[in-house]
C-alpha cells in the first residue's frame, strides 16, 4: 500500500535542476534517480561499517559454536596485502 503513495517534496531550484540533470544522464525519472542515490548511499554506509568493524578489533568465534574455535584468528587489519 505504501508503495503506491505519492508525496511532494519542496526543493530549491538548484537542487531540483541537479537532480533532474542526474536523472537525465542515467535515463531515469527523478523518483528512480532518488531511489538509486539512496541505494548507493546505503551500500557505501554498509562498506564503511564493514571497514570500521575490521579496524576496531579481533575476529572472535561465538561461544555457541565451540567446534569452530580452532578457526579463531587474531586482529585482521583493514588494509594490507590480503586486499589485493
Amino acid at each position: 500500500m505504501l508503495g503506491a503513495m505519492k508525496t511532494t517534496v519542496s526543493l530549491d531550484s538548484n537542487l531540483r535542476d541537479r537532480l533532474a540533470a542526474s536523472a537525465a544522464r542515467h535515463n531515469r525519472t527523478m523518483a528512480e534517480e532518488i531511489e538509486a542515490l539512496l541505494e548507493a548511499a546505503d551500500e557505501r554506509e554498509f562498506w564503511v561499517d564493514v571497514q570500521r568493524g575490521y579496524a576496531v578489533g579481533d575476529v572472535t568465534v561465538d561461544d555457541d559454536y565451540p567446534e569452530y574455535a580452532h578457526l579463531s584468528v587474531g586482529r585482521i587489519p583493514a588494509e594490507g596485502a590480503h586486499n589485493t
